[in-house]
């Protein structure tokens, strides 16, 4: 059956850590990349401790998919940064200033969420701070905007959420939403805790009851968030997600890893489905080099959105939007100029251009790039009418 919150937070993590054990028992391994092969042995005796959830986003529970690898309590360092003259109050101040220029003061003070698990972070004008989630902020305003005159999503997939945070901006931002996020297992555990503590009344639905109830269970409306392990994008029925989400994390995959998510959620996006994708142009910490501009896009896909990351600027944000015919310019062809370049780009560059030339000589699309052989035509045309013309001029004169 559904999970809902349990009366206390041991109940809670009892169950959490009772689901990450069914996970794991089925997991193989295949989604893990060297990137994150770094849970500790006693990761699952470690999260059992129900001490460790009150300080996580602090204690270094989340390291690697909230704050960074380092572990700021180390430093003896207070997770409230009361005085912003304070070296490290800076880059927050400085990324509030920003988004407050972009998104308004309403749209951050409505969807921040900056206590929950003790981040590091400090107070303005009686608003939490801190850095990962003004980041999210950013990605869940960019969401919003391609629905400021649509419909409202009723399905989301976030593939990789981290601790919880841009699914649980979404949420909010769209509260008859039902979300589910594809992760590690044991990243599903975080998450479960995360979302208790902050919606208390959350409908969750985890591994446990997923696999007693079968995968129809996605369609029913009796949850509100669904926490999956990766391998479930297979479960995810046809044309039934409205906005797919991933950021920050198919950089750190195996590029066999985001060809299996790219099969997977280009069959389960409706059309006019919105995809939000904002990666590194390239990382290596899988184990291999991943590129952006080699993510398998289809050919039914069309870019609402392509731009530098905010905040990030090795970052890049794609809007995708998906479509029921191939697009007129291939996705691949849109994204093949971004950064890195390489001797490959080269070589493509030289294909592009080749193709320019047999398509300014022989033509390509009759009506719009009819080459040469269009324009020989026509003069053709043009000199036979003038021709015709002046023979009629001179027999009338005989």
């Amino acid at each position: 059956m559904t999970s809902s919150a349990y009366a206390t937070l041991d109940a809670d993590v009892a169950h959490t850590v009772e689901v990450l054990k069914i996970a794991l028992a089925d997991y193989n391994g295949s989604h893990k990349s060297k990137h994150w092969d770094v849970f500790p042995e006693n990761y699952v005796e470690r999260i059992s401790d129900p001490s460790v959830w009150e300080d996580f986003r602090y204690n270094n529970l989340t390291a690697g998919f909230d704050v960074g690898w380092s572990d700021p309590s180390k430093s003896g360092k207070p997770a409230v940064i009361d005085d912003h003259s304070e070296p490290r109050a800076q880059p927050i101040l400085r990324r509030y200033r920003s988004l407050l220029s972009i998104t308004g003061p309403e749209f951050i003070s409505e969807f921040v969420e900056a206590e929950i698990g003790n981040p590091e972070r400090l107070y303005l004008d009686g608003v939490a701070l801190n850095t990962t989630d003004l980041r999210l902020l950013h990605d869940a305003w960019d969401i919003s905007q391609w629905f400021v005159d649509r419909n409202a999503p009723k399905r989301s997939v976030e593939i990789g959420g981290g601790f919880g945070g841009l699914t649980g901006k979404i949420r909010s931002l769209y509260p008859d939403c039902q979300c589910i996020i594809l992760d590690l297992p044991e990243v599903n555990a975080v998450q479960s805790i995360y979302y208790r503590m902050r919606f208390p009344n959350i409908r969750l639905l985890d591994y446990a009851a997923f696999k007693e109830r079968g995968p129809e269970c996605l369609l029913n409306t009796d949850w509100d968030i669904a926490l999956l392990p990766g391998w479930c994008a297979v479960d995810v029925a046809d044309q039934s997600i409205d906005l797919i989400v991933n950021t920050r994390s198919f950089m750190e995959m195996t590029n066999d890893t985001v060809a299996f998510y790219f099969r997977e959620l280009q069959r389960f996006s409706r059309v006019s489905g919105f995809f939000y994708c904002v990666n590194r142009y390239w990382k290596a910490t899988a184990g291999e080099p991943v590129l952006l501009k080699r993510f398998p896009f289809d050919a039914r896909w069309v870019f609402s959105l392509s731009a530098m990351a905010w905040d990030q600027d090795w970052l890049h944000r794609l809007g995708a939007v998906r479509l029921d015919f191939d697009s007129a310019i291939s996705p691949k062809e849109q994204i093949r100029n971004l950064p890195p370049s390489s001797l490959r780009d080269t070589w493509d560059n030289l294909k592009f251009f080749f193709r320019g030339i047999i398509r300014l000589t022989l033509g390509g699309h009759r009506n719009i790039e009819p080459g040469l052989n269009r324009y020989l035509f026509l003069t053709r045309r043009y000199l036979e009418r003038l021709a015709v013309s002046v023979i009629k001029r001179l027999i009338g004169r005989s």
